[in-house]
């Protein structure tokens, strides 16, 4: 990130350098709302974490402490899934549940404005100061599309049945 907030890196030898501006054309996201991701949460939203999370909770669960995705009921456990592969993806651990993915979950339930070109950015420098891969695919390739980054001598790498899911995941 630099001094004036754009992302940048390089690649094969080209500088990226991304201004906040430039997420709408890139990945067609606005940049025009509160920059609102855990722990910096604004006071006005009234975010009780304990509230938010017996509310997700499958009745048999709440008020037990429990923090893994099964607990949730059906409907917040596709929402955590989507939020947790597409929004913030991370490698490992998809049945923990975080104090953030109760923040998203309950921002997202309750059409709190995000703004996710911010939230990726935060994301994307995460996993770059903890050596940790960038998992949003589709949009990196987008970027290198737009800034003709040549990836023709690259490897492919196709979608395995850990990338999908299906009703046993949805099962109370």
């Amino acid at each position: 990130m630099t001094a004036d907030g754009n992302l940048q890196s390089e690649v094969s030898n080209k500088k990226i350098i991304i201004a906040p501006s430039d997420w709408m054309p890139l990945a067609h996201l606005h940049y025009e709302v509160l920059e609102v991701s855990y722990p910096n949460i604004l006071e006005h939203l009234n975010y009780d974490r304990e509230l938010a999370l017996n509310s997700m909770l499958r009745p048999e669960f709440q008020s037990h402490g429990v923090k893994n995705v099964g607990s949730l009921i059906v409907d917040d456990r596709l929402l955590h899934y989507s939020y947790d592969h597409i929004l913030r993806p991370r490698q490992t651990n998809f049945a923990q549940l975080l104090q953030e993915d109760i923040f998203m979950l309950w921002a997202i339930k309750n059409n709190i404005l995000i703004n996710l070109p911010h939230y990726i950015m935060q994301h994307m420098l995460k996993c770059k100061d903890n050596n940790m891969s960038l998992l949003y695919a589709m949009l990196i390739s987008r970027i290198f599309n737009v800034f003709s980054i040549d990836l023709s001598r690259e490897t492919c790498v196709h979608l395995g049945w850990t990338n999908y899911f299906g009703k046993k995941n949805c099962t109370n």
